[in-house]
């Protein structure tokens, strides 16, 4: 039995809300996801580090080392390792008195009459951050005397952490930070020409600052701020956004951009093939000849709905 004009009628115009919303996914679910990865700021501070050998970036951990991080963010904020270096290597071939053989290098000679107080010890159970490759780390005497010297291992060293053999008061050493970018510039640096473990010509720090989050640069303060604001500042904050980013925003960026592509196919651009060979739309379908489920449609809708209603209060609060 053939279905009345009011039925197909009232079909059909679903079937266009749905290829309306389908569409809007672009707009709504683009800017939704890349705004929240871009703009994720996590729970740590970056800071780059310019040496004569190359750009080293480190990310800290202030949520789970937070003495340590504040102390190295003392000298930074006041540009004490400006102009220091790296002056130390540690190989497997350079320790011939160390039954337990790390792979460091160590950096951060400030002069003693400039250092601040010492550091109360944070060791590695008590903060849960590892010992293992790229990992930065507090160096120290006995525990409770770390300045400004720290280091950055090349591997896995176990021995360094809490318990570990290294240090024969077993507490440590006090990680707080781990090496993001230039990790080839480190080895670089360990594999120069040393005496002993003392490099023959300490590499030279040039820089050690603290790089902004995206909400703290003047292009992040809101749609109103970016009025009038420079490229390069845009530059920026886009490329400070990259930069923080984890897998886990990647794969969400991903899967959005995924589903805005799958719902635009099904909506438009395979009605739109399929038309060709079969001009008849038939009922509700979202390609010619193949009929949509009413639960699919359903939640297609309610999920567009919720996504735009998101979209919406993210701009109000922009």
């Amino acid at each position: 039995m053939r279905r009345s004009l009011a039925a197909n009628k009232i079909e059909k115009h679903a079937s266009s809300t749905l290829k309306i919303i389908a569409g809007l996914a672009f707009v709504i679910l683009v800017p939704l996801g890349v705004r929240s990865c871009l703009l994720s700021e996590g729970n740590w501070v970056t800071c780059r580090l310019r040496t004569v050998a190359g750009e080293i970036q480190f990310r800290l951990y202030p949520d789970r080392a937070p003495l340590t991080v504040a102390n190295f963010l003392r000298y930074v904020e006041a540009g004490l390792y400006n102009d220091s270096t790296f002056f130390r290597v540690v190989t497997p071939d350079n320790q011939p008195n160390n039954k337990v053989k790390i792979e460091v290098i160590q950096g951060g000679d400030v002069a003693e009459a400039k250092c601040f107080p010492p550091v109360v010890h944070e060791t590695t159970a008590q903060t849960g951050l590892k010992h293992r490759d790229g990992t930065v780390s507090m160096a120290r005497d006995v525990p409770g005397t770390a300045s400004s010297s720290f280091f950055i291992c090349i591997g896995r060293q176990p021995e360094l952490d809490f318990g570990g053999r290294r240090n024969p008061d077993g507490q440590g050493f006090a990680a707080f930070g781990r090496v993001v970018k230039g990790m080839d510039v480190v080895r670089r640096i360990q594999r120069m020409e040393c005496e002993g473990q003392y490099l023959k010509k300490p590499v030279l720090i040039t820089s050690l600052i603290r790089l902004l989050k995206p909400s703290e640069l003047p292009g992040n303060a809101g749609t109103k701020a970016w009025r009038g604001t420079g490229i390069g500042v845009i530059r920026e904050a886009v490329k400070a956004g990259f930069e923080r980013m984890t897998f886990f925003y990647y794969l969400t960026l991903f899967l959005i951009l995924a589903l805005a592509g799958w719902l635009g196919w099904r909506g438009f651009i395979r009605q739109r093939w399929a038309r060709r060979e079969a001009p008849v739309w038939e009922g509700s379908s979202w390609a010619a000849g193949r009929e949509t489920r009413p639960w699919l449609r359903a939640l297609t809708l309610v999920v567009f709905l919720v996504l735009a209603s998101l979209f919406g209060i993210m701009l109000i609060g922009m």
